[in-house]
């Protein structure tokens, strides 16, 4: 699912886990973050790291860097700026 063409096939499976109520967790999501990025979705890539609270799943710092690389790859400065900044406050 990583190799970018797949974004959309690895939100696909994110949504089956939770229907079928497979447990996700940071690296489940941290895999279809990182598709989203490969494949230029960093709407979706934001999208998903906004919804891990809502799984009660809890991002970590690979998580911000691979959705901020994801940013910064769509032209998306002020998000990245955003999310390098609270990179660096959790990591403080």
């Amino acid at each position: 699912c990583q190799k970018g063409w797949a974004w959309d096939f690895a939100l696909l499976l994110l949504r089956e886990m939770a229907i079928d109520r497979v447990g996700t967790d940071a690296i489940t999501f941290n895999a279809a973050v990182s598709a989203c990025a490969k494949g230029g979705a960093w709407p979706w890539a934001l999208q998903l790291v906004s919804g891990m609270a809502d799984d009660g799943v809890e991002r970590d710092t690979d998580t911000l860097q691979i959705v901020a690389s994801a940013c910064e790859k769509g032209v998306q400065y002020l998000w990245t700026a955003q999310l390098l900044s609270q990179i660096a406050i959790e990591s403080s």
